[in-house]
C-alpha cells in the first residue's frame, strides 16, 4: 500500500515542480518581452499620426527619439509618436526621469514612501535600478553629467543640506558646496555646474563651480531658481531677480517673478528675455540649436506656452491653457514636450507642442517628460 502511496506523491511533486517550471518560464519571458520593447523603442520613430476631424491636433511630421514621463507613481517609456508605450520601474512614487546623453539609462526621483525615498538609476536594457542618492524628504530633479558617468543633485536634508556628486552605480559622493542650494545642472562642455542659493542676504544667487566643487564663485547676484544651459555652455538662462553685487536681498517670492536672465558665463552679464507677457515666466529650456528659449509665461491659470528668440525679437506663442510644467525640446528641435497638471476633472496629461507653431497633440496621461536624443 505505501508504494502506491509513495508513488501518487512522487507523480504529484513532479508535476508542481514542472507547473512552477512554467511558471517561470512564462515570467521570463514576459520581462524580456518587455526588455525588448523598451530597447526597440530606441529606434527613430517613423510612423505619422494623423489628428481626426475636428478634435485640435495637429499631425505629428516626424517625431524623434524617445520620451520618458511618470505615469501612477511609476516611470514610463514611449516613443515620441506615442507609440509602444512600456512601463520601466515599479514604483510606487517615482517621477521627474532624466535621460542619460548616452540613452540607456535614465535617473528619477522616488517620493513618499520613506524607504523607497531617494534618487535612483535605472538601467533601460534591464530594468535594474540602483540607489543613487540616500533618503530625503524632497529631491529635486537631478542632472547628468555629458559623459553619462556621473549626476549632480541637491540634497535638502538639514544635517546634510548642499550639491552633491555622485557615479551614476551611487559610488563617490562627494559634497562640492554645503548649503541650501538648488538646481544644480551640468554644462553641456562638462567643465562646469550651475545652481542657485538664495539664503545669504548679501550673497546669494547665481553660483558657477567645477565639478569637484572648487573655487564656487557668485556669477549673478540675486534670487533664483530653475536654470539652463545654452548647449555651446557660453550662456545661462535663470528665473528670478537680480540686484547690484553687496546690496541687501529685498527678497521677492520666486514664485512672482516677470524675468527670465540670459547670462554670459565668462562675464556675468545678464540681459533680460523679453516675453512680453505680465504675471510671472517660468522654466526656461534652450532649443538644441541655442537660437532660442521655451518657456511658459503668466499667471497660473492663464499661461502661454512661447519660443522667444535669444538674439531679440518678439515671442511666438505656442499653445495656450492653465498651466504648463517643465518645457522639453526634441532632439531636432521641431517639437517640445511639455506637463499639463491635473485639474478637478481631468489627469495630469503630456503634450506634444510644435515649435513652429502649427498645432498639439496629446501624447500621453502623464507628468513631467523627459526626451532622450
Amino acid at each position: 500500500m505505501a508504494r502506491p502511496f509513495f508513488s501518487a506523491l512522487l507523480l504529484a511533486g513532479l508535476l508542481v515542480v514542472t507547473l512552477w517550471g512554467i511558471v517561470v518560464m512564462v515570467r521570463n519571458s514576459l520581462a524580456v518581452m518587455e526588455r525588448n520593447q523598451i530597447a526597440a523603442a530606441t529606434d527613430t520613430a517613423r510612423d505619422q499620426m494623423a489628428a481626426q476631424p475636428g478634435d485640435g491636433m495637429a499631425q505629428v511630421a516626424s517625431a524623434s527619439g524617445r520620451i520618458a514621463f511618470a505615469q501612477q507613481g511609476r516611470i514610463a517609456v514611449a516613443r515620441a509618436d506615442g507609440t509602444m508605450p512600456t512601463f520601466l520601474t515599479r514604483g510606487p512614487g517615482d517621477h521627474t526621469p532624466v535621460w542619460s546623453p548616452d540613452g540607456t539609462r535614465i535617473a528619477f526621483v522616488t517620493a513618499g514612501v520613506a524607504e523607497r525615498t531617494g534618487i535612483y538609476v535605472v538601467t533601460i536594457e534591464t530594468g535594474e535600478e540602483r540607489r543613487v542618492a540616500p533618503a530625503a524628504a524632497v529631491y529635486s530633479r537631478p542632472t547628468w553629467s555629458p559623459d553619462s558617468r556621473r549626476l549632480v543633485f541637491r540634497d535638502p536634508a538639514k544635517e546634510r543640506a548642499g550639491i552633491y556628486v555622485a557615479n551614476a552605480d551611487g559610488t563617490g559622493i562627494t559634497q562640492i558646496f554645503k548649503g541650501n542650494a538648488n538646481t544644480p545642472t551640468w554644462s553641456p562642455d562638462g567643465r562646469w555646474i550651475a545652481f542657485t542659493f538664495n539664503q545669504r542676504p548679501t550673497t546669494g544667487g547665481l553660483y558657477l563651480t567645477d565639478p569637484d566643487g572648487a573655487d564656487p564663485k557668485v556669477l549673478l547676484p540675486g534670487v533664483f531658481s530653475e536654470v539652463s544651459w545654452s548647449p555651446d555652455s557660453s550662456l545661462l538662462a535663470v528665473r528670478g531677480v537680480s540686484w547690484p553685487a553687496g546690496e541687501p536681498a529685498v527678497v521677492r517670492g520666486i514664485q512672482e517673478a516677470e524675468q527670465v536672465l540670459v547670462v554670459e558665463r565668462t562675464s556675468g552679464k545678464a540681459t533680460v528675455l523679453s516675453t512680453e507677457a505680465g504675471g510671472g515666466a517660468w522654466a526656461p529650456a534652450w532649443s538644441p540649436d541655442g537660437t532660442a528659449i521655451a518657456l511658459p509665461v503668466g499667471k497660473v491659470g492663464a499661461q502661454q506656452l512661447v519660443v522667444v528668440p535669444v538674439a531679440g525679437g518678439s515671442p511666438r506663442t505656442l499653445a495656450q491653457g492653465a498651466h504648463f510644467i517643465q518645457p522639453v525640446w526634441s532632439p531636432d528641435g521641431k517639437e517640445l514636450a511639455v506637463s499639463v497638471p491635473a485639474g478637478p476633472n481631468s489627469d495630469a496629461l503630456v503634450l506634444a507642442v510644435r515649435a513652429d507653431g502649427s498645432g498639439t497633440r496629446k501624447f500621453a496621461p502623464g507628468e513631467l517628460p523627459a526626451w532622450a536624443k
